[in-house]
């Protein structure tokens, strides 16, 4: 799995972050107003920096959204 290089820490604009599998039951992304079956799996991130623990999408699933917005 891999993110965008481009993702800081939205606290602290920190870049040591480390990814984790996402929470036990948490539900997949799916945008508003899109019907989808199954949606976009997230995953958790951690910065080293600041201590913050945030949600992302990894890059091909954000290239698959940005793609399927684009295309509705």
């Amino acid at each position: 799995m891999k993110i965008s290089q481009k993702l800081v820490c939205p606290s602290c604009r920190g870049s040591r972050l480390v990814l984790g599998n996402r929470e036990v039951g948490a539900n997949n992304f799916v945008p508003v107003g899109k019907v989808m079956v199954i949606g976009f799996k997230t995953y958790r991130m951690a910065c080293l920096d600041c201590g913050y623990i945030g949600t992302c999408l990894g890059e091909a699933e954000r290239c698959d959204l940005e793609r399927k917005v684009r295309d509705a």
